[in-house]
């Protein structure tokens, strides 16, 4: 099993970050086998590899403490760059994306994400982060977006608005990709 747990660290998840990276490093303790690898990825205006291909929980620890928050969201960018480090690996591939679901910068569009998680056979489960879930003026395409995406790839995508939220999110993914992989 290879993970890319790719994180949004933009301003608009800011208040939730360190909820996210708290419960991001139990999924990878609740998930992670000696066989398996995982990498952290973290998006803002730009994507940053955290962390390379993994086993070690220690080292995924120490790269989620280097997470730091930055201005826009390159949301596609870090799909189809995870996309492209995921289509190296062999064995299931699963990129899994924290976000709002905002893209405000990427150079990459949907089209182009989405193909590159397909060509790489990788299963995208998104936990999508509602800020405030009545907000008239919240823009919902990205939203949409990653569930026709996880629709697509085989995944499943998540909402979650809570730290309980987020954790239950994260329990029924490592349940799903454990049964799965067994």
């Amino acid at each position: 099993l290879t993970i890319v747990l790719a994180i949004d660290t933009s301003l608009s998840t800011r208040k939730d970050l360190k909820l996210e990276l708290d419960s991001a490093a139990r999924f990878v303790r609740s998930i992670l086998r000696k066989q398996d690898s995982i990498s952290i990825y973290q998006f803002s205006e730009e994507v940053h590899e955290l962390v390379p291909f993994t086993s070690d929980a220690q080292r995924v620890d120490a790269g989620l403490k280097r997470a730091h928050s930055g201005a826009a969201t390159a949301m596609y960018d870090a799909i189809y760059l995870a996309s492209l480090a995921l289509s190296k690996r062999h064995g299931r591939k699963v990129l899994v994306v924290i976000t709002d679901g905002g893209d405000t910068v990427s150079k990459t569009d949907y089209d182009e994400a989405v193909r590159a998680a397909q060509i790489a056979d990788a299963i995208v489960y998104s936990i999508i982060d509602v800020p405030i879930e009545a907000s008239a003026g919240r823009n919902t395409a990205g939203e949409h977006a990653l569930i026709q995406m996880s629709e697509d790839t085989g995944g499943k995508f998540y909402y979650e608005n809570s730290p309980e939220q987020l954790d239950k999110a994260f329990r029924e993914v490592s349940d799903e990709l454990r049964t799965q992989y067994l």
